[in-house]
């Protein structure tokens, strides 16, 4: 079945081991989903699906506004939110959270969707913007990363990529939305001066298209496997550089195994305690983290 988004309680003891699991000590607690490690190894988060269901007006709304509130939220901890995703669970909802490190700050680690987690889970009590309950869920990006801006689009230029756009640059009849599916060429100029992309359709140069940004409804990359490879072996080399350069640590630390509580009767296999995350990061890892 498809891969669920990993939840930030993640149990690194466990290596890249495929796991599952309920984590009892977020304030809203939520499952924990299967793991899949990055092709080159390390603590990330694969996520190789996310639903990207249809929402409601009312919802869309709800989701536009946390991502606009939890953005600085997300940002005081040196990380980028690339998406919020709401799903709805009976009448509860489930919260979704993409979080990235700036370009050449390597890949997303365990601790990063940990610190996320706790300091997305205080503001939401604060707030309180829902009804119900509510699951948080934090990940790093997967292969279908979104892409929030040209900002994102430059940085995996050589990639493939999913583009819906409309107006000017569709090819539709009335400027209908069109999907288009090829490889980010380049961040330029269009003839009228608007800021774009240009994408590779086919194998041919003139297969190229230069696509308005503003005409973009929106851009998902769409990695292929060997794709996915090269962006672990690129942020695995830039989490090298930075361990080289004395600025990331965590690249050579080992794991601490926790000591057991004698009052806690869980299974220490299906659960983690949260305190427990800051002790256990891993070693490597390239992408979503969890297939980013």
């Amino acid at each position: 079945s498809p891969l669920g988004p990993c939840t930030a309680a993640l149990a690194a003891v466990r290596g890249s081991e495929p796991v599952s699991g309920f984590n009892k000590n977020l304030t809203h607690p939520s499952p924990l989903h299967r793991l899949t490690p990055y092709p080159q190894g390390g603590d990330g988060l694969v996520c190789l699906w996310s639903p990207h269901l249809a929402l409601t007006r009312t919802q869309q709304i709800l989701r536009d506004r946390l991502y606009a509130e939890l953005t600085p939220v997300v940002a005081a901890l040196g990380l980028d939110l690339v998406e919020v995703e709401l799903t709805p669970v009976g009448h509860d909802q489930r919260v979704g959270l993409i979080v990235d490190r700036p370009e050449g700050h390597g890949p997303v680690k365990i601790d990063d969707c940990a610190r996320s987690s706790r300091a997305v889970s205080a503001y939401l009590d604060t707030v309180n913007p829902f009804e119900n309950e509510y699951d948080l869920e934090v990940s790093s990006p997967g292969t279908d990363r979104k892409l929030r801006d040209l900002v994102d689009v430059a940085r995996f230029v050589g990639n493939t990529a999913k583009i819906q756009v409309t107006g000017n640059s569709s090819r539709l009849d009335d400027g209908a939305k069109e999907a288009l599916q090829g490889v980010l060429v380049a961040v330029e100029t269009t003839a009228d001066g608007h800021s774009g992309l240009r994408v590779r359709i086919g194998k041919k140069a003139s297969s190229e298209r230069l696509l308005a940004w503003s005409d973009v409804v929106v851009a998902r990359l769409a990695l292929t496997p060997d794709e996915w490879d090269a962006l672990g072996r690129k942020l695995m080399a830039e989490q090298a550089a930075r361990a080289a350069a004395g600025l990331d640590t965590s690249a050579t630390a080992q794991p601490e195994q926790a000591e057991d509580d004698p009052d806690d009767d869980l299974d220490d296999d299906d659960e983690l305690e949260d305190d427990e995350l800051d002790d256990d990061e891993l070693g490597e890892e390239p992408d979503e983290t969890s297939a980013r």
